[in-house]
């Protein structure tokens, strides 16, 4: 497979971005930071910025909060194992029964900071496995081709912050199975290619499916949007300086 660069020219600033760091502001202007249990996509409890409460490394944090009935805690651990109906109507009971509890900016922190660390796991390890690597053809022309087996344990500290944050902020909102899914957009971004990562970003299908403003998860395209644009403008600010 062959790398070939591509150009898109992008409209500025949509929308705010909160890219200065990667940090609390940012993901919970991103996810929202809510003081009650409520239901994300209809079928996941959620609570404070964005921590699924069915998510094995979430659930075990919550569980340090403060003494659930039993019942509860058996109930979220149960969720994925239901279908999308039953896990539906489940996810309702359960923001029922925490209607009355709020929780403090404390509490709300540790589930963040729980979050967090998995979510910079699986991008580190996502993004450090595989390189591009030159190669020189019989005309003697020199091209890139990806050899997705090797690991540069460096290549996640090597990109500017701006695209970290990018990274992060998708390996957050998807979570490690969803983030691996981007495969072509993390291979631009690891060649420099801001602008084809842009468009990856658009070409997804989280993107794609949820333009209309009347989409359920339109909130999500929208996210997407705005990380294509900073990455446009990173590649015009870089190309600039050429």
């Amino acid at each position: 497979q062959f790398y070939q660069a591509s150009r898109l020219t992008f409209r500025r600033g949509i929308m705010p971005i909160l890219y200065s760091g990667i940090s609390s502001k940012h993901l919970s202007y991103r996810e929202g930071r809510k003081e009650k249990v409520y239901r994300d996509g209809k079928s996941w409890p959620t609570l404070g910025v964005g921590a699924n409460l069915a998510e094995e490394h979430i659930l075990a944090t919550f569980k340090t909060l403060k003494k659930f009935p039993k019942e509860v805690i058996e109930d979220l651990q149960g969720l994925k194992k239901l279908s999308d109906s039953e896990r539906e109507k489940k996810a309702k009971d359960i923001e029922k029964q925490f209607a009355n509890i709020t929780f403090s900016n404390q509490e709300i922190d540790k589930l963040f900071e729980a979050s967090f660390q998995v979510a910079e796991k699986d991008v580190k390890e996502a993004f450090n496995k595989g390189v591009w690597e030159e190669r020189r053809l019989k005309n003697g022309e020199t091209v890139k081709v990806w050899n997705g087996q090797k690991v540069d344990s460096k290549a996640w500290e090597k990109q500017p912050e701006l695209v970290r944050a990018v990274c992060l902020d998708l390996s957050f909102n998807t979570g490690g199975p969803g983030l691996r899914k981007y495969k072509s957009f993390l291979r631009a971004v690891k060649a420099e290619d801001y602008r084809r990562a842009a468009l990856e970003l658009l070409n997804s299908k989280d993107y794609k499916d949820n333009k209309k403003k009347t989409d359920p998860n339109h909130g999500l395209a929208l996210r997407r949007l705005d990380a294509a644009i900073e990455l446009g403008k990173l590649a015009e600010e870089r190309e600039n300086k050429r």
